[in-house]
């Protein structure tokens, strides 16, 4: 069964819902720093997972599911289908899906996901697939609740009570989804090509005799290249490959940034579209004259990035009413 009373993975994940909450009120001088929270917040969440003892309960094995998806979903998803494909319907299976896939990739989902609530409370008897259908559980509150929610509706006896799981996952709510997937692989492809160069540019002097020579050096010696230098041990053509080959580095770091800028800049605008972030907090970096959408500072963000970015918001822009609906859905489990 689900563990869905208070335990300190539990806590833990709260906390760093906390943080997130904190960065968001911050604007968009803290989104900079919500990638690592976000990070720190799935980490709270596979502690969370890592607790649950079950191994035949929906709601255990969709949360498992959640934690996997952060890392590998097609594994995470395949491993579910596997044990519950036979006992429950597809579609039902596809719905469960869908909210991991918007809740794995949104890190503003996590702050007030509740799988006790999300998901229907059912077991399969893993040696006759049978599925029975029981009453929800919800996380143990630190104050007086109303418990209706979780009882079910009277029967006038003794037996026990149960719910029925009604999804609230609408079509809008998939397709918001499967944009932001789209834009995910859009922009990894993007910058994919913008990196391929690159690679070809380190194979390539990866077979110069000076490398060779240099790295032979530095394996020998166990010592870095600039000492070497110091040491008048390097050759002027064993300088020059290794200028060449820190300078390729520095660019790479660029496309790094410039890729990472990007998807901060979509989360930005993701926040504007369901009303998580106001309007004059995003207009405060987007009409700044050196901001993401300018050019950035010094001009550093290519016309071709900002063109990518204008791509992929509008495949956003074409799902609002999704994105909208996923925020009311987060909201009512809160």
């Amino acid at each position: 069964m689900l563990n869905c009373g208070n335990n300190t993975a539990l806590d833990d994940l709260t906390g760093k819902a906390d943080e997130i909450k904190a960065k968001l009120a911050e604007g968009m001088a803290a989104l900079g720093d919500l990638e690592s929270k976000a990070g720190e917040i799935t980490s709270a969440l596979n502690d969370f997972a890592a607790e649950i003892p079950t191994f035949n309960s929906l709601q255990a094995d969709l949360n498992t599911a959640l934690s996997q998806a952060t890392t590998d979903a097609s594994a995470a998803f395949a491993t579910f289908r596997e044990k519950w494909g036979d006992a429950i319907p597809e579609a039902e299976i596809q719905e469960y899906l869908d909210t991991i896939t918007s809740i794995a990739s949104d890190p503003a989902s996590l702050l007030t996901f509740d799988p006790c609530k999300a998901f229907p409370n059912k077991e399969l008897n893993p040696s006759t697939g049978v599925v029975e259908q029981k009453a929800k559980k919800g996380t143990t509150p630190n104050t007086s609740v109303d418990f209706s929610e979780f009882l079910g509706t009277p029967t006038g006896d003794a037996s026990p009570t149960s719910t029925t799981y009604e999804s609230k996952i609408t079509p809008e709510m998939t397709a918001w989804t499967q944009a932001r997937r789209d834009n995910m692989d859009n922009q990894s492809q993007y910058f994919e090509t913008v990196y391929k160069p690159y690679a070809d540019k380190f194979a390539e002097m990866e077979q110069d005799p000076d490398f060779i020579s240099l790295d032979k050096k530095i394996e020998s010696s166990g010592k870095k290249s600039s000492q070497l230098i110091k040491e008048g041990r390097l050759t002027e053509g064993e300088m020059k490959v290794r200028d060449k080959w820190n300078a390729a580095v520095d660019e790479v770091d660029i496309i790094e940034a410039r890729d990472a800028l990007m998807s901060r800049q979509l989360i930005a605008y993701e926040f504007l579209i369901t009303g998580e972030m106001p309007q004059e907090t995003y207009d405060s970096e987007a009409k700044n004259p050196q901001g993401y959408l300018n050019g950035g500072k010094d001009g550093a963000i290519p016309q071709a990035d900002i063109d990518k970015f204008n791509e992929l918001a509008a495949n956003l822009d074409a799902n609002v009413q999704g994105g909208k609906e996923w925020k009311a859905y987060r909201d009512a489990r809160a």
